[in-house]
């Protein structure tokens, strides 16, 4: 299978405060046509999201916070969890590299963890149609 990465965009914006970047990604969604692989990156999050009802807190200018857009027309919805796989292990697989002594271990499915603290998380979002994704927004604090 070939993906067709012509229409990938590197489109980059950043925003100094944002309640949560996978909510202003989403957002932006709705009232605007966007590439995949666009990026919303915030220094702080007033309102930064967990799973479920928790939140992701961070202290400002000290965190990496972003959430990119993927469309993956060619994965089946049955298939959905492979995007936390990859999305995790290649988050993991980045810490690790930059911690060369350091155990980084993921607690399945969305967190990361160095030691016993937890350094890491992702949040993925999605809006299907029919059979496929029309979208996919992953969130990732750090």
């Amino acid at each position: 299978m070939t993906l067709d990465h012509s229409k990938f965009s590197f489109e980059k914006v950043f925003i100094n405060e944002v309640d949560s970047t996978n909510k202003e990604l989403i957002r932006r969604l709705n009232t605007q046509s966007l590439n995949e692989g666009f990026l919303v990156q915030a220094a702080f999050q007033t309102g930064g999201k967990g799973q479920g009802d928790n939140q992701w807190e961070s202290e400002g200018g000290k965190n990496l916070l972003f959430s990119f857009l993927l469309r993956p027309k060619f994965l089946a919805i049955p298939n959905q969890f492979y995007i936390t796989i990859i999305t995790s292990l290649a988050l993991a697989d980045s810490i690790r590299s930059l911690l060369l002594d350091d155990v980084v271990k993921i607690k399945w499915p969305n967190d990361i963890y160095v030691g016993r603290k937890k350094i890491a998380g992702v949040l993925i979002e999605n809006a299907i149609q029919g059979d496929t994704f029309d979208w996919v927004v992953i969130g990732i604090g750090v």
